[in-house]
């Protein structure tokens, strides 16, 4: 290992280097697990300038086997309001990358400045290179990937130590994500750079501006907020005293249903929210808006209303006689997320959206019971009911247990009584047993389809067979297309099923994908990203728990969080049903 004090060296990118002065070298120490280590960051307002510091007192490297020679994995700490993340560009170095997500004006761009005292070297290290993600249940590892071009050359990677991500709006909130690269890569030389006391300052630019908020509030929201103190560097020195209010909430349904929902939503009125039902007549004469119709009704709403949706929800399935459409998105994905985003150039949201996924009325009626009965005069016969969990993974890949393991551990160390594990490839009595004690939230990781859960099987014939005890509960499966609700899917079944709206079962929530295809890597930062909203960040609505799982996903690769890109396709095609 080398050390060097080395004023920086000044070049025009997304990141630009200025000198300053040296001082002491350092040591960083490289050891195989980081254990409880942190970086140590801070962001502080000087003057019109924020200012980034960041320094990386351990690295953690360690032997990894792919496609029969032997390379390091570089893991780093991270801090409060700095987040671990992947450059994720296969067959290049796996370098990680800290990122934190900035707010900034409503109309200006930032401009990034960097800063360091010094770095060290080391040597003889083989980076892994990143590969391509495996497909969500396969035992199938991908061929082995690397970029032998970019291996041979002599440069340092990431070339930039800081960048800036487009800036994007999450309703009250402007903002880029600010990423940082403490350490780089020359894969010729096969030699870690390693940063110390890395400065990056912020200035903004109000004469290039990407994406400008030009839709101001004089309050936050209130399902928004405990998520944007949790994401954002800067929220307290910015907003500490704005206040926060419930906003809007809308029904929008067939006319035939107005008279229906008339309860459930004088319920959210009582609540504290601002309630409307919007029937389909007055989007579109017709009664049949089309789904460009429908966003262009919220966005005006949005936009003009004195008190702005904050909840939207959809009452009706996508065909049948309370057909509303859904949003498709790229070649075709079911989708309501795109309806969310009212404000700005982006696919964030700033609305929470939901489907209640209906296609008679018999199912509403069982459907707002269940609201009624999880909300309002909940079952207390059985209080263990709410805090009792049932965490399930596929055997067939290890994340698939991992992460309910740790989702189990989390439910447990925030008052839960009880959380009940399966693990199988197979069906197992064990899974209907629990199944049917009624479970408060229901987590699934493992591969899955229309019909239900591939391993542990359990599909929508085993829904229909559970009893109808009351005991209603949030289903969260993080596995594919169970929220496909272009078809009947397994989501719907568990927000319609039930005798009657005195005996009911399944649950008032649903939060799954419609996605068929999906992949372990972007999978999994959802899974976390739903349990810590709950548990974690205090978003205790479902639709803000959605919200926290997409955000996790989003500042976990942001280099694929661009429009367009994988990261958008997962905020489009994972929903809210109920």
């Amino acid at each position: 290992m080398k050390s060097f004090n080395k004023p920086s060296i000044m070049f025009v990118a997304l990141s630009i280097l200025l000198p300053l002065s040296v001082r002491a070298s350092q040591t960083v120490r490289v050891v195989e697990d980081l254990g409880d280590a942190q970086a140590s960051f801070t962001c502080q307002k000087q003057g019109a300038t924020e200012k980034l510091a960041l320094d990386i007192p351990v690295i953690a490297l360690n032997d990894i086997s792919l496609g029969g020679r032997q390379f390091k994995s570089l893991t780093l700490p991270a801090s409060d309001m700095l987040f671990p993340g992947e450059t994720s560009e296969e067959g290049l170095p796996d370098m990680p990358v800290l990122s934190s997500l900035l707010i900034l004006p409503d109309a200006a761009d930032p401009v990034l400045s960097v800063e360091y005292s010094g770095f060290e070297l080391i040597e003889d290290v083989d980076i892994e290179p990143i590969q391509s993600p495996i497909p969500e249940g396969s035992s199938e590892i991908p061929p082995f990937t690397q970029n032998s071009d970019f291996y041979s050359q002599d440069r340092y990677y990431p070339e930039n130590l800081a960048e800036y991500g487009e800036p994007a709006i999450l309703r009250d909130i402007r903002f880029s994500q600010i990423s940082i690269y403490p350490v780089q890569y020359n894969p010729a030389r096969r030699e870690l750079k390693v940063y110390h006391d890395l400065q990056v300052s912020v200035s903004y630019d109000y004469q290039h501006v990407t994406n400008p908020k030009t839709t101001r509030s004089s309050y936050l929201s209130d399902g928004f907020y405990p998520i944007y103190k949790s994401l954002f560097a800067n929220f307290e020195e910015l907003f500490s005293n704005t206040p926060v209010k419930r906003g809007g909430y809308l029904f929008i349904c067939k006319p035939a249903l107005v008279d229906s929902l008339k309860a459930l939503v004088l319920w959210k009125h009582q609540k504290g929210y601002t309630t409307r039902i919007v029937p389909t007549t007055e989007i579109y004469s017709g009664g049949n808006p089309t789904y460009s119709q429908i966003f262009n009704y919220l966005r005006t709403a949005y936009q003009t209303w004195e008190i702005p949706p904050e909840y939207v929800n959809i009452v009706g399935d996508r065909d049948g006689s309370f057909a509303i459409p859904f949003y498709p998105y790229g070649s075709g994905y079911v989708s309501d997320n795109p309806y969310s985003c009212v404000d700005g150039a982006d696919y964030l949201p700033d609305i929470f959206v939901g489907r209640m996924s209906v296609d008679q009325m018999q199912e509403l009626r069982k459907l707002i019971s269940k609201v009624f009965y999880y909300e309002k005069t909940p079952r207390m016969d059985d209080p263990q009911h709410w805090v009792r969990g049932l965490c399930v993974g596929y055997t067939l890949f290890q994340t698939a247990r991992t992460i309910p393991l740790w989702a189990r551990q989390l439910e447990l160390q925030n008052g839960f009584a009880q959380v009940d594990t399966v693990f199988a490839s197979s069906s197992t009595p064990l899974l209907t047993q629990y199944m049917n004690a009624g479970p408060g939230i229901v987590f699934y990781r493992g591969e899955a389809g229309t019909d239900g859960w591939w391993g542990p099987t359990y599909s929508i014939s085993d829904l229909n067979a559970m009893p109808n005890n009351q005991q209603l509960g949030i289903l969260a499966p993080i596995a594919c297309g169970m929220g496909d609700f272009g078809q009947e899917c397994f989501g719907e079944v568990w927000i319609r099923m039930g005798y009657g709206p005195d005996s009911l079962k399944g649950g008032p929530v649903f939060y799954g994908t419609s996605e068929h295809f999906g992949h372990t890597k972007w999978s999994n930062p959802l899974s976390i990203g739903f349990f810590w909203g709950i548990f974690g960040q205090g978003a205790y609505h479902a639709s803000a728990a959605m919200v926290a799982s997409k955000m996790q996903l989003y500042r976990t690769f942001p280099h694929a969080n661009s429009n367009g890109g994988m990261v958008n396709q997962y905020f489009s095609t994972y929903n809210i049903l109920g």
